[in-house]
């Protein structure tokens, strides 16, 4: 189990580690648990991965994730705005809730994916 401590630990020395600072121990085991939760629902992980160094890891960095992603952002690409256009710039919101780091750290621990024949 990840605890609030473990994570804290983990994060100290994390570029962004002040979202997680700033939260409060309540916030930080809601993000732990939606972070747990994201990882389990995009991943066919296998038996025992969430014993792994790697799989404490990923939950750590998705937990960062989700604090430093911007709100604006998550709401515009929940509503499903994928971009934009203010005057002349072109902004794009398209992000992945999941951290890019994640997918590397639990690599190895994923069930291939097998594409249908034609």
């Amino acid at each position: 189990m990840i605890t609030i401590e473990s994570a804290t630990e983990y994060l100290s020395a994390h570029p962004n580690e002040k979202f997680w600072i700033e939260s409060d121990p309540v916030k930080q085991d809601s993000i732990l648990k939606l972070a747990k939760a994201y990882i389990d629902s995009s991943f066919d992980l296998r038996p025992g991965t969430e014993e792994t160094e790697a799989y404490f890891h990923a939950v750590c960095e998705q937990a960062i994730h989700l604090l430093s992603f911007d709100k604006e952002r998550f709401n515009l690409i929940n509503q499903g705005v994928r971009n934009y256009k203010y005057e002349d710039i072109q902004v794009d919101v398209r992000g992945n809730l999941i951290s890019p780091i994640v997918f590397g750290f639990l690599k190895k621990h994923k069930f291939k994916q097998k594409g249908e024949v034609v």
